[in-house]
């Protein structure tokens, strides 16, 4: 929307222009609404949250570890090849640590998900179940 206000002082005039709301900023100012609407969650719209939390809590568990692993493995390694005698051991078991790290990302995100889906599973199978008896 755009209002314009002008006053001619000169003239003696007084203009208004008033511009309505594309349709492409209705949609989205009906889609925010919808956000901030408080009506109660639907079947499937509660599937879908609850499905999205079981498979995004996994990849955040999951790349935690890999980025925290990368990053101690590979300042390890820089101390290993650039920090002379006095940082050599400590270089070596940073980069120990990080590559245990590293590596243990995807048993993290696969025992996550087993979890979250032992969690909200029967929930979300419910949910389906009840959708699908809908539809018929």
């Amino acid at each position: 929307m755009e209002e314009k206000e002008q006053i001619n002082v000169e003239e003696n005039t007084y203009r208004y222009t008033y511009k309505t709301a594309s349709l492409s900023e209705k949609r989205e100012a009906e889609s925010i609404l919808r956000q901030y609407d408080e009506r109660e969650e639907t079947a499937v719209q509660k599937m879908r949250r609850l499905d999205a939390k079981v498979h995004n809590a996994s990849i955040c568990w999951g790349l935690i570890f890999g980025v925290v692993g990368t990053l101690t493995f590979g300042g390890g390694l820089a101390l290993f090849l650039e920090g002379g005698r006095e940082w050599f051991w400590l270089g070596a078991l940073l980069g120990g640590i990080g590559a245990i790290l590293a590596a243990c990302a995807y048993p993290v995100f696969r025992l996550v998900k087993r979890k979250m889906k032992e969690k909200y599973g029967e929930e979300i199978v419910r949910l389906c179940e009840k959708i699908l008896q809908e539809k018929e």
